[in-house]
């Protein structure tokens, strides 16, 4: 087969074929098509030899079929990366590196899944107790979860956390009314924070020794 039958049938098996059989990325089809115009090349001795008018027609024939095949190639590239970012990510997150995980969840569009890891990282953020940087970083990532698929349960933190962030900011104010207020919210919204009782216990001491 001559060479431009060989590119013909390259593109037209390694390009449009497998867009039939499932989700391709450009690399990976273009791979093929290589593969395919190599394996022709190799064995045109022995391949049935067309015309140069066929060759020709044949050739377009696969231009026009690639052309035509554009937008189904579009949406198989993007369902292609999209399960590789996935799984990605899901490798990451069985070796216990979730933070490197996210990326790949929110590339591959897996909103509820990354939404659930960053509500798991703010939950062992709060965990360790009333720390300013951990509760900081808490509430990034509610923020992030919010943003990526709302829960009733990620609100409930998200507004715990931002009580707790703003009573911080005003304890330094004396202002102790609104400081035991916006604890109190925290409880009411999550009693089990880790802290949170001795906190709010420290500022109604603080409370009664500055009204006395």
């Amino acid at each position: 087969m001559r060479p431009a039958g060989a590119t013909a049938l390259a593109i037209l098996l390694g390009l449009v074929a497998p867009l039939a059989v499932g989700s391709f990325t450009w690399q990976q089809r273009s791979a093929l098509a290589v593969l395919l115009f190599a394996a022709a090349w190799a064995s045109g001795g022995l391949a049935l030899r067309a015309s140069g008018r066929r060759e020709l027609v044949l050739l377009v024939a696969s231009f026009v079929a690639l052309v035509v095949t554009l937008p189904l190639a579009g949406t198989s590239e993007a369902a292609a990366r999209a399960a590789a970012e996935r799984r990605a990510g899901e490798r990451l997150v069985a070796l216990n590196e979730e933070q490197r995980a996210l990326p790949h969840l929110e590339a591959a569009g897996a909103n509820q899944e990354a939404a659930a890891l960053h509500l798991e990282l703010a939950e062992a953020d709060v965990a360790g107790g009333l720390s300013a940087d951990a509760y900081a970083d808490a509430g990034a990532h509610l923020d992030r979860a919010l943003a990526l698929a709302p829960s009733p349960k990620a609100e409930q933190l998200s507004e715990a956390v931002k009580a707790v962030r703003f009573a911080d900011i005003i304890w330094n104010q004396y202002d102790w009314p609104r400081t035991i207020g916006e604890l109190k919210k925290a409880e009411a919204l999550r009693p089990d924070l880790p802290g949170l009782k001795e906190k709010l216990a420290a500022a109604e001491a603080s409370a009664r020794l500055a009204g006395g």
